[in-house]
């Protein structure tokens, strides 16, 4: 029982190690001195099109 135990948490731990690794960074982390000094600094680069949104349509069963 311990050694599968042991066997199902080295499993997750690597799925959830290879998603860390491959998903992409939204913001980059920043370099010493390249920090944004202000609201338009820190979103200048940003593109919400680059981004899939994660939605699901809902159908309605009211009449509006």
């Amino acid at each position: 029982m311990n050694k599968f135990i042991l066997f199902c948490c080295l499993v997750i731990i690597s799925l959830g190690f290879s998603a860390a690794v491959s998903a992409a960074e939204t913001f980059p982390p920043y370099k010493a001195g390249q920090v944004p000094q202000n609201v338009v600094e820190l979103w200048k680069d940003y593109d919400a099109r680059r981004e899939p949104l994660d939605i699901k349509g809902m159908a309605s069963s009211r009449g509006t």
